[in-house]
Parts: C-alpha cells; structure tokens; sequence
C-alpha cells in the first residue's frame, strides 16, 4: 500500500552478486537523493532473534536524521510494527517513533520496521543506542557483531537540507477537487474545494516542507456539509505533482497534479472519477478500473499487473502504461469500509491480458485473538462493462487470484 514515504527501497539481503564476489547487504530504509547512511551493518548471513548486544552508533559532528530502520525477519514470520528509539549517553531518549512494515526478502510481511521522521530530528555529535520496542524478534548475525540490524538515514554531507520547491498554484486531485496552494519558505497553506459542483465539502491545511514531503494538519471548514480533520503526509515527486503517503480522517485525495502543467489529467469527476457504493470514496476510473472492498479491521492489498507484466500495488502505485493505485487501506490509518482502487484512465490503458489478485497482507487489531478469514469483493469495470467478484482470505500472507480479463 502506500507504505508511509515512497517505498521505492532495495530489499534486505537481495543479495549483490558480481564478478567480484558477494556485495553488501544492507537494511531498509535506503537512503533517497540528498541521503546517505549514517549507520548500517553490512550483514547478509542467517539470522536469530534477541540480539545479545546493543546496537550503537556515534556521530563526530551534528546529523539530520530522516529514517530510522530495524529488522524483524523472526523465523520468516515477521511480526507487528512496534517503536524505535534512541537513547545518547547521557541517558537522553529521542522518541520512541511508530515504525511501519515493509516486505522483506521473500515477501515476508513486516520483516521492516521504518521509523519516517517529520520533522526530520537534529542529532549532536555522540553515541547513540537504538531502542527496539521488541527485542525477542529483533534479528541479529555474527556480522552484525551480534548487535541488532539496523540502519540509520540521514542528510547527505555536503548537500542542502532542503530541496528548492515552488507549489504556490491552482492543483487538481483525484476527489474531483480545487486546490489552491500558497507556499511560504517552508511553509505550505491550502484551500480545497470541490471542482465543478458546490457542497459536499471544503477543507484546509497548514503543513511543513521537509526534504521532498508535506506534513500537514487539515480540517473541514463549514463552506462544506462535512466536518473532518486529520493529518496528512505527502510525497513531493516534482514541483507540478504531489502524491499521499499518509492520511488520516478519512481524507480521500492521493494525487494533486498543478493546472497547466505536463502532468496534469482532466478533472471531471463526470468522467474520471466514480463514486463508491455508500457515496463515502471517490475514485478513478477510465477504461479499466479494479475496485477491492471488505468489511474487517485487516490491512488487505489489491494488485493488478498490466499487459507487460508491470504491477499497480501498494509498493509500486504508479506504472508507465498508466496504471495507478488512488486509494489505499492499511493498518497505519485504517478506515472501516474504506475500499482500494486502481485504474487506467481513457486512453491510457494498453491492449492485453490484466490480472488480479487480492492478499491478505496484515491484521490490524491490537486484539491477540486474530480476526481470522476476511470475505472480500472486487469489482471490474473495463470498457463499460461491470463484474463482481467474491471469495474469502484465510489469515495473514493468504494471497489469491481473482480474475483475468481482456482489454
């Protein structure tokens, strides 16, 4: 799903093999441009869980850490996100910061714990700890001098802390909406309102620019006929196109793309965009769109690979053929009823053989009684034409295909 900042990592242990021999292994998270490692075992031997010794790094001079990452591959099992810390040796604590979960080598779910900060946290020159809320499934390898496996990101010596970025302008979304957008330095300000019809809702927001994200605050004012707030946290991939990486409150946006620009897709809601069954989600559509809905407190994933192979999921929402995944559930700001869906708009959708498929990626009840199986229902809509279809994933890593079809 849209794994909270662009999931665009090297896997652990996908192991290097050049002429040369074996290359380095290193833990997510993977430094972005502008990053660089701060810390990092380089350890691709088996691990165990429950590392006998601290895991420390030290710094010589001031760092501006952005990611924080521990490993959790515990028996090819993985386990629930929990915190991580850390601790300098004056007894200081930084955090400890919510980790989300990544895949990790053979598609072990949340064998990644990542820890995004924003705001991105100044370090002192010192010595740090890093504190894992669970030890017992930390791994750990004799080349990690038994310490457990973790990497530290931080901003690359040498470059600027903060990307040039002009946003001030008129930006269309994905919920059929306007928004007009005022930066100020750091500073971003919005108003957004529906496009082409009144009502329904209006909302603003205030937010910080860090590297190539937004964090922001936003409300429902009352020009509108709903009253929600939340947080969102966005992906600045340029200065004409935003995506969603984290939402809260039930905000329905995940792509803005500037008025005028390259990028920019007609907003009509009467022809891109439809509406979900209980009128609570708009989404894309076009000449082919895959709709996934359920009714659980479980994290499912919906994937549909296009005619070349190329998949539109969670950890790629976007492929050249111009499949793109617009809405998505997941445990760190999961909606009941809140569906998942990828499309192609018209025109864009290239000739072939589509396929879907549904997993059951995580449950995400803090219960520790399971959730057990989770009936689910896709709808398919290509060229006009609409099918549904149902069936049941058992537990957690239960992965199905639902359907091929033709375009």
């Amino acid at each position: 799903m849209a794994r909270p900042m662009r999931l665009l990592f090297v896997i652990l242990a996908a192991v290097m093999v050049a002429q040369g021999g074996l290359g380095q292994c290193y833990s997510l998270p993977a430094p972005d441009e502008g990053e660089e490692r701060i810390f990092a075992q380089s350890a691709c031997a088996g691990v165990s869980n429950n590392p006998p010794n601290p895991t420390v790094f030290a710094i010589d001079e001031p760092k501006t850490i952005t990611k924080v990452g521990t490993y959790h591959w515990n028996d090819a099992s993985g386990e629930t996100p929990g915190t991580i810390g850390l601790r300098d040796d004056q007894g200081n604590t930084y955090g400890p910061w919510q980790a989300v979960g990544d895949f990790g080598m053979g598609g072990v779910p949340n064998a990644f714990w990542i820890v995004y900060l924003s705001p991105a946290l100044n370090l002192p020159a010192g010595t740090y700890t890093i504190i894992d809320s669970d030890p017992s499934t930390w791994s750990y390898t004799y080349e990690s001098d038994n310490c457990g496996i973790a990497a530290v990101i931080g901003v690359k010596a040498g470059s600027s802390a903060q990307p040039s970025w002009d946003l001030t302008g008129v930006w269309d979304c994905n919920d059929g909406g306007t928004y007009y957008i005022r930066q100020s330095e750091d500073t971003i300000w919005w108003f957004g309102e529906p496009t082409y019809q009144p009502g329904g809702w209006s909302n603003d927001a205030k937010g910080t620019i860090i590297l190539d994200t937004i964090d922001l605050e936003w409300s429902d004012v009352p020009k509108g006929s709903t009253q929600n707030e939340g947080t969102l946290f966005l992906q600045i991939e340029s200065n004409d196109r935003l995506t969603a990486l984290q939402q809260t409150g039930g905000f329905g946006g995940t792509i803005w793309t500037r008025r005028g620009s390259s990028q920019n897709q007609p907003n009509n809601p009467e022809e891109q965009t439809t509406t979900s069954a209980d009128g609570k989600w708009t989404m894309g559509t076009g000449d082919v769109q895959v709709t996934l809905s359920w009714n659980a407190n479980v994290d499912i994933d919906l994937h549909v690979k296009d005619p070349s192979g190329a998949e539109v999921y969670y950890n790629n929402p976007t492929v050249s053929s111009g499949g793109q995944l617009d809405l998505d559930n997941k445990c760190s700001n999961f909606v009941m009823g809140k569906p998942e869906n990828i499309y192609w708009p018209t025109g864009k959708a290239p000739a072939g053989t589509y396929i879907v498929s549904v997993n059951y990626y995580a449950d995400c009840t803090s219960s520790a009684t399971p959730t057990g199986p989770v009936d689910w229902t896709v709808t398919t809509k290509v060229n006009g034409k609409t099918n549904t279809f149902s069936g049941t994933l058992n537990n957690e890593g239960d992965t199905q295909e639902v359907t091929t079809f033709q375009f």
